[in-house]
């Protein structure tokens, strides 16, 4: 007999478990998805508050550029640097600007320096209109491909200072590149002077030879390097070889040549790419790329 209750109380409790579950479970999954609707409301929320925020920024920064547009002095309207048709390593750098506020017996004066130069050059500029001056003036410069330099090191016996000398003197040799100028304007003794202006002439050079990229990865006893060359259009120069230059204490020691990958590349030769396998480390190793291009302009850059 208390068998039969028995059964008949689990068959009554069973259903109402089932049911009692399938409530709660109802109840998970609707606050669940209300949970999920306020996070995603959230979500839309700040998103749009972010939009605002650049937005209002973008506005403030664009009213404060007008402004300061505005007050300034000097505005630059054109600058401009063409080769010579004498020589592709020289060009012509011509500068247009408008003063503001010109007195009659205002003297404009357009001064540069290229790269960390302190003695500035002073030119006398053309008024070609009312307020509207140009000035022209040649430049010498070395053509030669832009380098990024890419360095990877594991291991505890390896120069951890290397990349930071690397990007130290890359950093030196882009300030070289670069052409630095100002104008000012003098009124019997007051002399007003705009603001320092940089152009960087690096990029020049890249119009011939393009941009080479190289990555180096040292490990504990051994070393692998690649090298991609990224040419701006077809018509440029390409690289035909490239070599691993390997000095032990400042005295070459080998030149590898790099092997040229053939495959996944663009038929037009407007990227090239080289590697060297891995080959032994030395404690006093250094480590420079050549490259030879397809008009036989050879150039050389440390990378480690």
């Amino acid at each position: 007999m208390d068998s039969e209750k028995y059964m008949t109380f689990f068959k009554l409790f069973v259903p109402i478990a089932l049911i009692v579950s399938l409530i709660i479970n109802f109840n998970l999954s609707s606050r669940l998805g209300e949970l999920e609707s306020t996070i995603s409301s959230l979500s839309s929320n700040q998103h749009n508050i972010i939009n605002n925020v650049n937005d209002q920024t973008n506005q403030v920064q664009a009213i404060l550029n007008d402004f300061k547009e505005e007050q300034s002095l000097i505005s630059f309207v054109h600058t401009d640097f063409r080769p010579k048709e004498s020589a592709k390593d020289q060009m012509e750098a011509a500068f247009k600007w408008r003063v503001k506020e010109l007195d009659s017996n205002s003297e404009v004066i357009f001064h540069y320096a290229i790269g960390d130069n302190k003695e500035w050059t002073s030119l006398s500029p053309d008024e070609i209109e009312k307020g509207l001056y140009q000035v022209n003036f040649p430049l010498e410069i070395s053509l030669e491909p832009q380098w990024e330099v890419g360095l990877s090191i594991t291991g505890s016996n390896t120069k951890e200072e290397s990349k930071q000398e690397i990007d130290e003197r890359m950093d030196k040799e882009n300030r070289q590149k670069s052409l630095n100028y100002y104008v000012t304007v003098t009124t019997d003794d007051t002399v007003k002077s705009g603001e320092v202006h940089t152009e960087h002439l690096g990029y020049y050079g890249t119009n011939y030879y393009g941009i080479i990229q190289t990555d180096i990865n040292i490990h504990d006893k051994t070393f692998s390097a690649s090298l991609v060359n990224h040419g701006p259009d077809p018509t440029s120069h390409v690289i035909e070889e490239a070599y691993l230059l390997i000095y032990d204490n400042e005295k070459l020691k080998e030149e590898k040549k790099m092997k040229a990958e053939t495959e996944n590349l663009p038929p037009d030769d407007s990227i090239r790419s080289f590697h060297l396998d891995e080959e032994k480390k030395s404690e006093d190793m250094r480590l420079a790329v050549k490259v030879v291009y397809s008009d036989g302009a050879v150039f050389e850059k440390e990378v480690y």
